[in-house]
């Protein structure tokens, strides 16, 4: 299991960020997703991204 440190506040940082300059909650959440997602898969989220019908 991998520890994330500080790095995990990140998506957390970026939706306040967003959510304050931007004054809209549902993209601000959103974006914070993606940079989550983006932070856990690391190398494989550009193949995680597309739905394969077949694992």
């Amino acid at each position: 299991m991998e520890h994330y440190g500080w790095i995990s506040m990140v998506p957390a940082l970026c939706v306040l960020s967003v959510a304050l300059i931007t004054k809209r909650t549902i993209e601000s959440l959103i974006f914070g997703s993606i940079i989550g997602f983006i932070i856990l898969e690391k190398q494989h989220f550009s193949q995680r991204l597309l739905i394969h019908p077949y694992p």
